[in-house]
Order: structure tokens, then C-alpha cells, then sequence
């Protein structure tokens, strides 16, 4: 025996009937379905009017500014420390170590890369800049191909 697959309306109907005064027995013969499954759907139909009946309120819960603001800063910690956690990941597996860059004039190894310059005469240079004596260093990055005649 095959089962077949049964609309939600029909179900509907034969519950309706069932409520408006027909028997078990008349309905099963009517509609060649067996008791026991208008049974099920009766108790079905019964348990979702229940559910639907229930005292709540609609809608999402009103949740207080205080508690929305503490779960977006825990969110916001948890994306920058996953965010750090690739970042320190990538580099450490594709780049090495580099080099400590110490100033020639106080020592001081807070050193920034600040921009790039090119000029006619050395090319490109990368520039950098000790944040303690603000001394300034230019460093050869391209060099230019003197003018041919």
C-alpha cells in the first residue's frame, strides 16, 4: 500500500466537518481515509488553536539599549580578534622577520615609513622618519635610466 500525499486544505475540511457534527465513521467511509488518521489530525488541529491562543506578546522581545549595546561590543570583539588573529597568521607565515631599524641620530628605533618621493635625479625614494628627533632618511627604491641623446 502506497501513501499519498494529502493537501493541508483537505485536512482542514474533514476536521471542519468533524466540528460542525459529522462522526468519525461517516467521514472515514466519505473520504476513504481510515479513523485513527482523523483522529491525528483532529488532536493536531486542536493542539495549534491552543498554541495560537497562548498568552504572549507579538513581536520580537523589547530587549533594553543596555543589553543590545553589551552584545554588539562583545560581536565587535569577537570580529577584531579573528580579524587580528588571520592578520598575525599571514604574516607570520609569509613574511619574515624584519629588520629593527635604529635612528643614527638618538637611538631611537620608533621609525615610520612616511611616503614616497620621486625626483628627476635619484628616482624613486621611500622615505622615512624617526618619530623621537623627526630626522628624515631617503632610501633608493628605483633609480632612473639617465636620458640618452
Amino acid at each position: 500500500m502506497s501513501f499519498r500525499k494529502i493537501k493541508p486544505t483537505f485536512k482542514f475540511d474533514v476536521v471542519k466537518e468533524l466540528w460542525g457534527g459529522s462522526s468519525y465513521s461517516q467521514l472515514s467511509n466519505k473520504h476513504s481515509i481510515p479513523r485513527a488518521t482523523i483522529y491525528k489530525w483532529e488532536q493536531t488541529a486542536k493542539d495549534a488553536i491552543i498554541h495560537a491562543f497562548q498568552d504572549k506578546t507579538p513581536g520580537k522581545k523589547n530587549i533594553g539599549l543596555e543589553d543590545e549595546n553589551q552584545k554588539l561590543k562583545e560581536q565587535l570583539r569577537i570580529l577584531y580578534h579573528d580579524k587580528h588573529r588571520i592578520a598575525q597568521e599571514t604574516i607570520k607565515s609569509s613574511v619574515p622577520e624584519p629588520a629593527i631599524i635604529i635612528c643614527t641620530e638618538c637611538g631611537s628605533s620608533h621609525i615610520k615609513k612616511n611616503g614616497t618621493v620621486l625626483t628627476k635625479k635619484d628616482g624613486l625614494r621611500q622615505r622615512y622618519t624617526c618619530l623621537s628627533c623627526s630626522l628624515s632618511v631617503y632610501i633608493d627604491i628605483k633609480k632612473t635610466l639617465p636620458l640618452s641623446k
